[in-house]
């Protein structure tokens, strides 16, 4: 018991030292974004729609009052079979800054988004291209913050999570995605290193210096991408290019998902594509779970234990490392934005996730997969 103890302990004290210097770090960045910018590069904002006729006029109108000015607006409408294409139309007749892609067939051996990025990638004519989703709103400053930091901190891509404005339910899943900067990647490392293994993006923002995609092969590299995000964050990392995560929330919101169960499709979705080293990778992860699921419990075990041994040290250190753990997890969900209570709900979260990885892996053990948007992607 006391070796688990000590387990549960240092990975405690582990989450809550990472958590804390990533915040710190994020804020650095946020104080870069208060300087005058260094230039003056025309930037190509990109965003694949496939039957987005709901949110694409506000995500495109949201582009239309940046703080900066030279930007083009490209929309790869994905063969939809809703009012996408004729929305993107009316908008490009009142502001010629937009500009609508008809998309081509899906090649074979190629993932839908990943199609439409590279379409996307090949038309823009701007230095930097803002890769961004359908769903996203844009604050007028998004574009112009964005681009300090990158330039700032010399990077060729530069990701953060936007403000997530999806009901309680639903971010209760979309809220694992916090744990990338809770338990995994140093941020400040991941500049100086250029590892894979520290890469990390969101496809909800992502601002990239068009020579260095082009540098690392383009969209043709990851064409059969499931998490494009993180496949072109690693790809980039792989060639030698920089990367930085940042703090995006102030200027960039969005709904993910309108329910539960779009939300575990979307999120289970992804940690496929984190999954596929197959029964290696899911070995490797096997420590993490168990900690997860020791996490979960043992503010309800070890308390009893604790006092019906006296207080003895194993109890007192389980006891601290749980709760290290769990404040860690409200540091860095209240950081994102996440409202009240969901920062309080960190053993539900756990648990939550624990659930996701087994059943993705499973279904992906037995080749059922998911689709998206009418496609399937695993």
């Amino acid at each position: 018991m006391l070796v688990l103890a000590w387990i549960v302990l240092i990975a405690g004290i582990y989450a809550f030292l990472l958590t804390l210097s990533n915040i710190l770090w994020m804020r650095h960045l946020n104080k870069l974004a208060k300087k005058p910018l260094a230039g003056n590069p025309t930037v190509s904002v990109c965003i694949p729609a496939r039957n987005e006729e709901a949110v694409i006029e506000k995500s495109i109108r949201s582009f239309l009052c940046q703080s900066y000015a030279p930007l083009e607006i490209l929309v790869l409408d994905d063969n939809s079979s809703d009012r996408t294409g004729a929305i993107v139309d009316r908008l490009s007749k009142v502001d010629g800054r937009v500009r609508k892609i008809s998309g081509r067939p899906l090649p074979e051996g190629w993932k839908g988004k990943i199609n439409a990025e590279d379409q996307l990638e090949k038309a823009a004519k701007g230095e930097y291209l803002l890769f961004t989703d359908a769903d996203t709103d844009h604050g007028p400053t998004s574009i112009e913050n964005g681009l300090k930091k990158l330039l700032a901190t010399k990077s060729d891509l530069l990701s953060g999570y936007p403000l997530q404005k999806s009901k309680l339910g639903v971010n209760l899943v979309v809220v694992v995605m916090d744990f990338v900067t809770m338990l995994w990647i140093p941020l400040a490392l991941q500049q100086k290193l250029k590892s894979p293994l520290f890469a990390n993006a969101i496809g909800q923002y992502l601002l990239v210096r068009h020579n260095a995609l082009v540098d690392a092969g383009g969209f043709e590299r990851i064409r059969n991408s499931i998490c494009d995000d993180m496949d072109l964050a690693q790809l980039l990392a792989r060639t030698g290019h920089k990367q930085t995560f940042c703090d995006v929330k102030h200027d960039v919101s969005c709904t993910m998902y309108q329910t539960f169960g779009e939300a575990l499709v979307g999120i289970e979705r992804s940690i496929i594509g984190v999954l596929k080293g197959g029964w290696g990778m899911a070995i490797a992860l096997l420590p993490v779970i168990v900690l997860l699921l020791v996490v979960v419990f043992s503010p309800i075990l070890s308390p009893v234990g604790m006092v019906a041994s006296g207080y003895s040290l194993w109890g007192i250190m389980l006891v601290t490392g749980t709760y290290l753990f769990w404040l860690a997890f409200l540091m860095i969900s209240l950081w994102h934005g996440y409202r009240m209570p969901l920062p309080l709900l960190g053993p539900i979260v756990f648990f939550v996730l624990i659930i996701m990885v087994a059943h993705s892996f499973i279904r992906k053990e037995r080749g059922i997969g998911y689709e998206w948007k009418g496609r399937k992607v695993s």
